[in-house]
């Protein structure tokens, strides 16, 4: 008898297990509507950082990235299909004066009480619907909703019992709007809607445990079709959505940290790369500061110097590059240094591909031995005096990388030997200079812009005195 009965018991616990857990699981997704909202509302912010991060890598030929990418943007899509489907019914509780979508019922706790075990009893009723084909959905619920308030305090059966106000209903366009409500429902997975002369009154006798019989409506068409909420199900579906799309986050997380940073096209990456051949027919508004420049380096302060470095600072346009082209073009500057060397630097400041590029355009020397990049320059640089001109500057390093760059341009043994820098910055001008000031420049003065505007305008001196 007792083995007999146990296995009655193990039959019968066997088959109200799932509806057990299925009671259990139900109430936890309801009470947790609002911390799972949360999760997936970050999640998806992370989701979206990461998404912009891949935009910034190189991904080409990882094609297996690429696919989970896209899996976690379409999971990411259904995140907000979701999140958009709560907004829609927290409208529809603020319209029917309904707490379904929210966190939690703002009246206390003995509300949301209520409000967890109502869309509890929708989701244990699914249990039942399944194995109940005779019964129909409404009834099964009701019968739901009885299981789980028998479960809850006595006074929230109270509760249950006396405070079953019907909500009001709302009277739109008759049969039309409800047709269409009807089309709409088909777009809301977690939501049902009830028949036509179905309202809240049931919903309230569902609370109280009274099943009214409904008889049959005067005018039908006048009611309002109503979307059901099934809080349990939207809540478990984000719940999902954050379980699925966590780990995935995590894992091209980690491999976008092996992957390399995008360079994208734009003016900052695409600088001309400038001569000292000037475009320019004519210097215009330069003359002084130009021949200040030239009797400094030449014939002034500088002259005594073993190495000077003097940056010309100024924005992009103003005229940096032609004031330099000129200087260099300069026959005196020509007749006062040995070795006159142009190279634009731009956005790559790279020191040993710079000094080799450098090299490269100093002469050869009789018996000039082999060694590094830096050797070989001092080698030809010994007692001779340079102009070295480094155009369009951007970067340097910071201020010792900068002073072992230079070192190879120091042992001349020559005084008088100068670079010119170009940039935009002044910071770093501050880096590089080695005088007291560096030179700034500024705008044209209005009427040197006039005669650069009419050169520009009718392309040569005899025409801009024409029109001058």
């Amino acid at each position: 008898m007792d083995l007999a009965l146990s296995a009655a018991q193990w039959v019968v616990g066997k088959a109200l297990a799932p509806v057990a857990d299925g009671l259990l699981e139900a109430w936890a997704a309801s009470n947790k509507l609002g911390p799972n909202i949360e999760a997936l509302r970050m999640e998806l912010l992370l989701v979206k950082a990461t998404l912009e991060n891949a935009g910034d890598k190189q991904l080409d030929g990882r094609q297996a990235l690429e696919e989970l990418l896209q899996k976690m943007q379409d999971l990411a899509h259904n995140a907000e299909d979701v999140l958009d489907e709560l907004d829609y019914f927290r409208i529809h509780d603020e319209l029917y004066g309904t707490c379904d979508a929210a966190d939690e019922d703002a009246r206390g706790r003995g509300h949301n009480l209520l409000l967890n075990a109502r869309h509890t009893a929708k989701a244990v009723g699914k249990l039942f619907s399944c194995t109940s084909a005779a019964t129909s959905g409404d009834q099964v619920e009701e019968d739901a909703t009885q299981r789980v308030l028998c479960c809850a305090p006595p006074c929230a059966r109270d509760r249950a019992h006396g405070n079953s106000s019907s909500v009001p209903e709302t009277s739109l366009a008759g049969e039309e709007v409800s047709n269409r409500m009807s089309k709409l429902g088909k777009f809301f997975p977690c939501s049902s809607i009830p028949n036509v002369h179905d309202d809240d009154d049931s919903g309230n006798s569902i609370l109280s445990g009274v099943h009214p019989r409904k008889g049959p409506q005067n005018n039908p068409a006048k009611e309002t079709t109503k979307l059901r909420f099934h809080r349990v199900d939207v809540s478990n579906r984000m719940k999902q959505i954050v379980e699925q799309l966590r780990p995935m986050r995590q894992e091209v997380t980690t491999i976008l940290r092996d992957c390399r940073l995008r360079i994208a096209p734009g003016p900052a990456h695409n600088r001309p790369t400038t001569t000292f051949k000037s475009l320019e027919p004519k210097l215009h508004g330069r003359d002084i500061i130009m021949d200040s420049i030239i009797h400094d380096i030449t014939n002034g302060k500088y002259c005594g110097e073993d190495l000077t470095v003097l940056p010309l600072v100024g924005p992009g346009g103003i005229g940096k590059t032609t004031l330099t082209q000129y200087i260099h073009n300069a026959q005196e500057v020509h007749n006062h240094f040995e070795v006159v060397v142009w190279t634009c630097v731009s956005l790559d400041f790279n020191p040993n591909k710079l000094l080799e590029e450098i090299k490269g355009k100093i002469p050869k020397v009789e018996g000039e031995k082999e060694g590094d990049v830096g050797m070989v320059i001092e080698q030809r640089l010994k007692s001779k005096r340079l102009l070295l001109i480094l155009d369009d500057m951007w970067k340097c390093g910071d201020g010792e990388d900068w002073e072992r760059w230079l070192l190879p341009f120091k042992k001349s043994q020559k005084k008088g030997s100068m670079i010119l820098v170009t940039t935009r910055f002044e910071a770093l001008a501050e880096t590089v200079k080695t005088t007291v000031h560096y030179i700034k420049l500024g705008g044209l003065e209005p009427q040197e812009f006039r005669k650069l505007f009419l050169a520009y305008v009718f392309g040569d001196e005899d025409s801009t005195e024409d029109h001058a």
